[in-house]
């Protein structure tokens, strides 16, 4: 000990205090050890005496009663020490194998406790962490948490303790109980911790050279665990898209994935399920196959149209599943009459990839499916077309089930991450990705992906649909030295094409695809958005039909590459829904063409109305840039699109700017409008930019809203006025009127859809002028055209604040104010 005290008081930096309470404990634990080695030793040596005479034992006159032999003692016989050393040894390793989980081995060199059963743990979170043994091997925690242990005097609660699933024993600490004021008393085969108010609090004996404390694992940590298995199956239970616990725990049995890392899946009741998987009587037929290979018989069915737009503009979608191996294909429509092409789509890449011809397919007897074009094409492929009997929709079960399903998968998916219902399409293509790997009832041991492909799928990379992620940023959107190297996104799914995630961008409304990928799968933080639809760049999109995406769900690696994916209808890979589908609700269409009546009673309308009507024919009004873009009118759209922009750029609307920081930010979209003679004759073409101020936040991006709107009663009593006073009346349109007004506030607003600026993509256009969309818009306007006339010499109607009346010279001016936005 001398030496010990010597050597640390001659160093300059003394070590931690927890350190040197460890080497400290270490040399006396040696010392001892060392000192009774000693005394055995001086034992043997030393002399006896028998009656006053000197007799000393020495190695030449001592002999051993187990062997007889001269030379040593019994306890020093070879034989005798070998075989209380294996008895020893087995003992320890046969506690090691057996007893070791419930024992604890006071370590004054560990840093930290450390744990080999997971069930010891209230609470684990998963962390990997490097441990150095004695030895110098290296080895892995694989997570951190709390223990609640039961020792023979009391119950105690160890924090950060960590799990080590590769150790063969349980480490406690000495260090860190001295560090939190408790003392540990060693003796020559016992050692006492005591608390700082000095109470027992565990106690430990000496076996193989260690300390050992046989702790017992809590009732209550047993519960506590329990719950931390549940909390384990449920979130697997998500990441699976609220699939049958049942079908996971047969993938988790028999191996039929890889990278399912779950141990126990007790069986709970899950709300979300409950609230949207309640059904009635199932369909019958599903739990037959009909087939004996692959694509011998394809069932499909349509859903739609959905209530609301998906992201990627679409309103039906359509799915394709394979009886034999039960795999469903997806594609999105626009229209319904898209189906036929989504059938020879999928016809030539099925056929084209598995290596056989379909031989048959059912559907239902919806003229989609019972079309010429559909018959033709199934006559000259040699397919037989199989329909179902009308209004029974039981006939196609095998299609409905799946159909319903999916819908339910899409339904939890949506609700339990509180995305909005424009997502419908993202959440039925990651249902379908997730359902072609699972278990089905038709199978035996395998999932429709190990039939279709042949190979075990892996699911390793699954996440929650809808959970917080945060991206690495890449390319020209990285930003400065000093600026954040993430991007907050949404996970939505998976990519098909590549190896990558799928995340939604709620400020730009589009998806991306990452692999740079920081998932908080407890995390769903609420973005509010209205139901919009999304803008789509300033190109034409070569798309099959302008209306159908396919899913190609066979991609189940968990690798990515980032890449933006363009705001169109590639978003989404989809399924079909059916019965179970939202109700139908009437799309808003544009003006039309207006009612043509002739004079003096009802009739057919003239002759060049009716011609008007068919050259001017136009269907409603575009919803989205993609919708003008694809249209025969494209190049009208195209102009008005250019012209709206060149004005706004021109007036000055906005200046860019670097994006703020904690500052909203809000979008804009294209309206179009097709302008119409009274005649019904195509006008113009109206492209307006419109800001999104849905997203606008009170008292921040503004105060106050209101402006004035002129009565009818108004404008017939200023005609009235008119025609009895024989006054002269003039129409005059204020063009670009919102523009003229002066904007207060401090708005930031995203750059317009296919009219980014290339060398400053991540800029946003902060307004110098009131936009049309703002909330405020048409206060400012009213407040700027108020003041004009009263610098003009007109007051303000006490009746109707938008009325202006100006008296001079023995003539009278009144002007009415209408807004027409």
């Amino acid at each position: 000990m001398e030496s010990f005290v010597v050597a640390i008081e001659s160093r300059d930096n003394l070590p931690k205090i927890d350190v040197l309470v460890s080497k400290i404990l270490e040399t006396e634990i040696r010392q001892n050890d060392k000192s009774a080695v000693n005394d055995e030793k001086v034992f043997l040596t030393k002399s006896r005496k028998f009656g006053g005479k000197r007799f000393e034992h020495t190695r030449s006159n001592i002999i051993c009663f187990k062997c007889g032999k001269a030379g040593h003692i019994r306890s020093q016989c070879r034989g005798f020490v070998a075989k209380e050393n294996s008895s020893d040894k087995a003992c320890c390793l046969f506690e090691t194998k057996s007893q070791n989980r419930d024992m604890w081995l006071l370590d004054s060199g560990a840093s930290s406790h450390m744990c080999m059963d997971k069930k010891f743990f209230n609470e684990l979170e998963p962390k990997r962490q490097e441990i150095v043994l004695a030895s110098g091997e290296t080895i892995y925690a694989q997570g951190i948490g709390s223990v609640s242990l039961k020792t023979e005097f009391t119950n105690i609660k160890l924090h950060n303790v960590w799990y080590v699933p590769e150790l063969t024993s349980n480490f406690f600490s000495i260090g860190k109980a001295l560090k939190y004021g408790h003392t540990v008393k060693f003796s020559k085969n016992n050692a006492i911790m005591k608390t700082g108010k000095g109470e027992n609090m565990l106690s430990a004996k000496l076996v193989g050279g260690v300390f050992v404390v046989k702790m017992a694992l809590k009732k209550t940590a047993q519960k506590v665990n329990a719950i931390v298995e549940t909390k384990q199956s449920v979130k697997w239970h998500e990441r699976f898209g609220h699939v049958n616990m049942n079908d996971i725990r047969t993938l988790y049995n028999k191996k039929l994935v890889r990278g399912l890392n779950v141990t126990d899946i007790p069986n709970f009741q899950c709300m979300t399920c409950a609230m949207c998987k309640i059904h009635s009587l199932p369909f019958s037929g599903y739990g037959k196959v009909f087939s004996k290979n692959v694509l011998d018989l394809i069932h499909t069915d349509l859903c739609g149209p959905m209530r609301v737009k998906s992201l990627g503009g679409a309103f039906y979608f359509i799915t394709f599943v394979d009886d034999f191996s039960r795999y469903v294909t997806v594609y999105f429509l626009k229209n319904k009459s898209d189906a036929f092409n989504a059938f020879k789509h999928f016809a030539v890449t099925a056929e084209t990839q598995i290596g056989r011809k379909i031989k048959t397919v059912r559907s239902d007897n919806g003229r989609e499916f019972t079309n010429m074009a559909f018959k033709n094409f199934c006559n000259e492929k040699g397919i037989v077309h199989q329909t179902s009997v009308g209004y029974t929709p039981q006939q196609n079960g095998v299609a409905e089930r799946v159909n319903r399903t999916l819908t339910e998968m899409a339904r939890c998916l949506l609700n339990g991450s509180g995305l909005n219902q424009y997502m419908w399409g993202e959440a039925i293509n990651t249902a379908v990705y997730l359902r072609n790997r699972t278990v089905t009832k038709v199978l035996k041991d395998m999932t429709p992906y190990q039939v279709w492909y042949g190979k075990i799928p892996s699911v390793s990379h699954l996440k929650v649909f809808g959970c917080d992620v945060v991206s690495l940023k890449k390319g020209p959107h990285r930003g400065g030295k000093f600026d954040e190297k993430g991007i907050k996104l949404k996970f939505v799914g998976y990519a098909e094409n590549s190896k990558g995630y799928r995340l939604y961008d709620p400020n730009k409304r589009n998806i991306v695809i990452a692999r740079d990928c920081i998932f908080f799968e407890n995390s769903f933080e609420n973005f509010k958005e209205e139901n919009r639809q999304k803008e789509e760049p300033f190109y034409e999109r070569n798309v099959l039909s302008s209306s159908i995406d396919e899913v190609n769900v066979g991609n189940g690696d968990d690798g990515v590459v980032e890449e933006q994916i363009e705001n169109g209808d590639d978003d989404e890979d989809v399924y079909s829904l059916d019965e179970d589908s939202d109700p139908v609700v009437a799309r808003k269409r544009g003006r039309g063409r207006p009612k043509l009546i002739r004079d003096g009673g009802i009739g057919r309308p003239k002759k060049q109305y009716k011609e008007a009507e068919v050259l001017n024919f136009v269907g409603e009004n575009p919803q989205t840039v993609n919708d003008a873009l694809s249209s025969k009118e494209r190049e009208h759209w195209k102009a008005s699109m250019k012209s709206e922009f060149d004005s706004l750029t021109k007036n000055g609307t906005w200046v860019l700017v670097d994006r703020p920081k904690h500052k909203n930010v809000i979008g804009c979209r294209w309206v179009f409008t097709v302008k119409r003679k009274p005649s019904g004759e195509i006008e113009k073409f109206k492209a307006r930019l419109v800001a999104q101020g849905c997203s606008q936040k009170p008292n921040i991006d503004y105060n106050e809203t209101y402006a004035p709107v002129v009565r009818h009663s108004t404008i017939r009593l200023l005609l009235a006025l008119a025609a009895k006073y024989k006054l002269l009346v003039n129409h005059v349109d204020v063009v670009a009127a919102y523009l003229n007004g002066d904007l207060a506030e401090e708005i930031y607003m995203t750059q317009p859809a296919t009219f980014e600026n290339r060398k400053n993509p991540d800029k946003v256009c902060k307004l110098r002028k009131p936009l049309y969309g703002l909330k405020q818009a048409g206060r400012e306007w009213n407040k700027k055209v108020s003041e004009i006339l009263t610098t003009m010499g007109f007051r303000r109607c006490q009746a109707d604040s938008c009325v202006y009346i100006k008296r001079e010279r023995g003539f009278t001016c009144l002007i009415g104010l209408v807004v027409n936005c």
